[in-house]
């Protein structure tokens, strides 16, 4: 522990203690509240991007309509916007799969309608958030897809009405029934896999870019030591 020159010690960054943005970190066990949210997050990914697929819908008729006065205005909201879907699935992403990325560093627009626009229009965090509304929807349909070949499947061979009874006669009743086993021990490995572009996604395009970050360590106030008694 390094110490100030008037001998007290100095503070210790909180991402040196615990580096929330550090992809390598180890990862979460699997438990079956995990596992759960896990196909939570599989389950909801396909309507959250069907959301964001609509917004940038609305921004690309907005940027044909960028020669009227209204065009760059709405464009400009729109990139406002995907900041806000994206901190929406940076939650998702932090609350159901365990992602350990914070959030992107807050909007400061400038003064007026047209310093409001223009800091929209240049905000790097708004078009990072953009690109992964226009990627989400392969990550979800892949962890969608997972879910309902694995998890789905294997309910499916196990609940099978034409099943008949377990006899010498039967034996595809036996391999189905081994079959539905199979596949329902492997969905939360299967599903965990099928979730990594996703966790991977939010922590390249939804977190802090390393610009945002040191600017924000630069003007975060620094600390105040107490008046040693003379």
């Amino acid at each position: 522990m390094s110490c100030s020159p008037s001998g007290h010690p100095s503070p210790v960054p909180a991402g040196r203690l615990s580096s929330p943005a550090d992809p390598d970190a180890a990862p979460l066990p699997m438990t079956p509240g995990r596992a759960g949210r896990e196909l939570v997050h599989a389950l909801a990914g396909v309507p959250v991007a069907v959301v964001g697929l609509l917004h940038l819908l609305v921004m690309l008729l907005s940027a044909s309509w960028s020669t009227a006065l209204v065009g760059l205005p709405m464009l400009a909201a729109g990139v406002r916007g995907s900041r806000a879907l994206g901190a929406l699935n940076l939650g998702l992403a932090r609350r159901l799969l365990g992602v350990r990325t914070p959030a992107p560093a807050p909007f400061r627009p400038r003064p007026g309608l047209l310093g409001w626009c223009a800091s929209a229009l240049g905000d790097n965090e708004g078009w990072r958030a953009t690109a992964y509304l226009l990627v989400k929807p392969l990550t979800a349909l892949l962890a969608l897809g997972t879910a309902a070949g694995f998890w789905g499947g294997g309910l499916l061979l196990l609940t099978f009405q034409d099943l008949g009874p377990l006899s010498v006669e039967h034996p595809h009743v036996l391999l189905r029934l081994v079959a539905g086993l199979v596949l329902l021990a492997l969905a939360p490995w299967a599903l965990r896999a099928a979730l990594l572009p996703e966790q991977l996604l939010a922590r390249t395009l939804l977190g802090p870019t390393k610009t945002s970050a040191r600017i924000d360590h630069l003007e975060a106030p620094g600390p105040v030591w107490p008046r040693t008694p003379r």
